[in-house]
Formats: C-alpha cells, sequence, structure tokens
C-alpha cells in the first residue's frame, strides 16, 4: 500500500500564511509573498502528522504530493518534525495549474517512474488530503480518498 498526505491543511497547519482571492481562492501570489524561511518556520502541525509519522515508522511507502513550491526551508521543517517521506511531489516554480490538475500530473509522473499507470497507482493508494476538488478528481483515477477534516484519530 502505498499512503499519500497532502502536507497544507492536511499535515500542516500554514494557515497563518494564507490570502484568499474575493471569490474564496487561493491568492498565490499572497502565498508565495510568504513563503520565507521564517514565516514556514511558523507552521505548525495537524493532528494527521502523527498518522502520517506512524505510517513511515511501519514501514509503508508514504509519499508527500503537494501544490507548494518546495523550498529548502520547507524539507528543513518537514525533518525536523520527523517526516521523512520516500518521495515528494511537488508544483513545479511558476507552474500556475489549479491544485487537482497539478496532483493529477505529478502523480502520473511519479506512475511512469514506477513503470505503472496512473490506475494501477490509484488502486494501491490511499491519499489523505482536505481539497475536495482533489479529491474528487483523484478518486475517479481509483485512488481512495479520505478528508482529514472526517477521519478520526486514536
Amino acid at each position: 500500500m502505498l499512503c499519500i498526505f497532502d502536507l497544507d491543511g492536511t499535515v500542516i497547519d500554514s494557515s497563518h500564511r494564507q490570502l484568499t482571492q474575493p471569490d474564496g481562492t487561493l491568492n498565490l501570489q499572497a502565498w508565495r509573498d510568504r513563503c520565507t524561511p521564517a514565516m514556514i518556520a511558523q507552521d505548525g502541525e495537524l493532528p494527521l502528522i502523527h498518522w502520517a509519522r506512524e505510517c513511515i515508522a511501519r514501514g509503508y511507502e508514504v509519499i508527500a504530493c503537494t501544490a507548494r513550491e518546495m523550498s529548502a526551508a520547507d524539507y528543513d521543517w518537514l525533518r525536523e518534525h520527523g517526516l521523512e517521506f520516500s518521495a515528494i511531489l511537488s508544483r513545479p516554480v511558476g507552474c500556475t495549474l489549479p491544485d487537482a490538475r497539478l496532483k493529477v500530473m505529478l502523480l502520473a509522473d511519479f506512475a511512469r517512474m514506477s513503470g505503472e499507470s496512473l490506475m494501477s497507482l490509484g488502486a494501491r493508494s490511499v491519499f489523505w488530503d482536505d481539497s475536495a476538488s482533489v479529491r474528487d478528481t483523484l478518486a475517479d483515477f481509483g485512488f481512495s480518498m479520505l478528508n482529514p477534516a472526517q477521519v478520526q484519530y486514536a
């Protein structure tokens, strides 16, 4: 089984860096402006982070799939918080694709590199993501999608 975790709003509380547009969507430029090492260091943990660590400790294949453009400060934060993912799939610098389309692209590339199709990857995966559009889109490719807000953790 492959365990896939989104980062922001799923295992990481980065809400202090998020601004929204009048229509409620993320202001991507404001987000990018707030991706400084000092601001990233202020990110917090959400409850699901404990389950991500547990999956890693149990030896499952665990990856992150995030719409973030990852920086050295992001990787440092993950390491300092015990998140040693097998792989981190992230937004290419300058890419403005909507999150759902981006994650399909990232996972399709990951599947190809693993010698499988996106559908076969989905069939062996459980993916936690706070975005309804991401959950709906990836469910169409066979991924078992879970909403972190609706999962009980012991």
